[in-house]
């Protein structure tokens, strides 16, 4: 071999290995260029708030149920009668605690654990309140 075929296929050899790097690099863009859409795809779109930088979580229902894992209902947020409720139920499923907002006013109502009514304040109209108290035998009012 003479010194000028040496060359050219010294410098065949160096085109080739470029074309296989070239190659190499162009089929990695499209493999990053493929997850970037894919992922785009993919990602959840949220709502016209959560694009302007709001919170993107808003849950709409009219009501929640809180339970333990043996299926037992422990809370209800709730609409009733036209205004929200929340009742707090003990360990048995009694509701012991209930608070909402009615058409005579915001009432807190403490119940014991036969569900009888052991105490209550009522927001009513007009700016008045009133507070009751239940004893196991009497029950007395106090506004």
């Amino acid at each position: 071999m003479t010194n000028e075929q040496e060359a050219i296929e010294e410098r065949l050899g160096k085109l080739e290995r470029q074309n296989r790097q070239m190659k190499l690099a162009w089929l990695g863009t499209l493999a990053i260029a493929a997850v970037v859409v894919l992922a785009g795809l993919a990602w959840p779109r949220g709502s016209a708030s959560a694009q302007a930088g709001g919170s993107a979580t808003v849950i709409r229902a009219t009501s929640f149920v809180l339970v333990v894992a043996q299926g037992r209902e422990r809370a209800t947020l709730e609409m009733y009668e036209g205004g929200p409720r929340l009742a707090l139920n003990d360990a048995n499923g009694k509701t012991r605690v209930g608070l909402g907002e009615f058409s005579d006013g915001p009432t807190l109502a403490l119940l014991g654990a036969t569900g009888k009514l052991r105490a209550m304040l009522v927001a009513v109209p007009g700016g008045g309140r009133r507070l009751l108290f239940s004893a196991r035998t009497e029950s007395r009012e106090q506004s």
